[in-house]
């Protein structure tokens, strides 16, 4: 079983992602229980150092408010295609063009500015990572997810309508 995690904490940048994205949450990550680790729970996400699997209870600290949605599917294939993007490099430019963008949109509303988002797939966001991990499960309704403008708060509307996830 593996869980969908939402987190945020009260440092500018987590206040700066919130606001830009209309989200409560700032980050996203996925819980599992590693047989690797000994049968550990490990987070993966996408982060500062890039993409990393980490004990979660490193995650929650720096993180501390959070919401968990359990998935009732098995995401393991999506865990298992993405293992070559670890140690991959967070997406900076994208993120903070992508948020731009967002935050253009949120005064202006024209669609094609969606045209010009700026996509990198050797590089990755948190929600990138995590939409990227649902899709690759074949996870139902992921298909549509475009993990390059996906943000933390449009993936837990995913979560939160979606009858294979409940919040625990």
């Amino acid at each position: 079983m593996a869980s969908i995690v939402f987190g945020t904490n009260d440092k500018l940048t987590s206040r700066l992602i919130r606001w830009v994205t209309k989200s409560p949450w700032s980050h996203v990550w996925i819980e599992y229980k590693s047989q690797t680790w000994g049968g550990h729970w490990m987070a993966i996400h996408s982060s500062a150092k890039g993409v990393v699997i980490e004990p979660c209870e490193n995650v929650r600290k720096r993180y501390p408010k959070c919401k968990t949605y359990e998935c009732r599917a098995d995401i393991g294939n999506g865990l298992l295609a993405i293992r070559h993007y670890l140690g991959a490099d967070y997406d900076y430019k994208a993120v903070l063009w992508n948020g731009f963008l967002l935050l253009v949109y949120t005064f202006c509303p024209v669609r094609e500015l969606f045209d010009i988002v700026e996509r990198n797939n050797a590089r990755f966001s948190c929600s990138e990572l995590a939409s990227i991990i649902l899709k690759q499960a074949k996870i139902r309704g992921a298909h549509g997810l475009d993990p390059e403008l996906m943000t933390p708060g449009m993936l837990e509307r995913f979560c939160s309508s979606n009858d294979l996830f409940w919040v625990t």
